[in-house]
């Protein structure tokens, strides 16, 4: 499952956390796992923080594709503030 969360005390609950489905057709993959740092539930995360930057151990790009052979990736901007997509055509 795919979700937004805050990080939260170990055992207290996120009010605000969001769960949703991927369509199985998607698949998405951290393309840089060895610069991911630490999982957050024995995953890669995107982390960001109380600024708005991105948190160092945050993947740098993520891979998005489906079965029709489409490919878009999530890429950190260069100033770390944020995510853009970019064709891969």
């Amino acid at each position: 499952m795919n979700g937004i969360s805050r990080e939260t005390r170990p055992g207290a609950a996120d009010p605000k956390a969001l769960q949703f489905a991927m369509n199985d057709r998607v698949r998405l993959t951290v393309a840089n796992t060895a610069s991911a740092g630490a999982p957050v539930r024995q995953l890669p995360a995107i982390r960001f923080l109380a600024d708005g930057g991105i948190d160092e151990a945050s993947p740098a790009t993520v891979r998005l594709d489906d079965s029709s052979g489409m490919v878009l990736w999530l890429a950190q901007t260069r100033n770390r503030m944020g995510y853009e997509i970019h064709h891969a055509n």
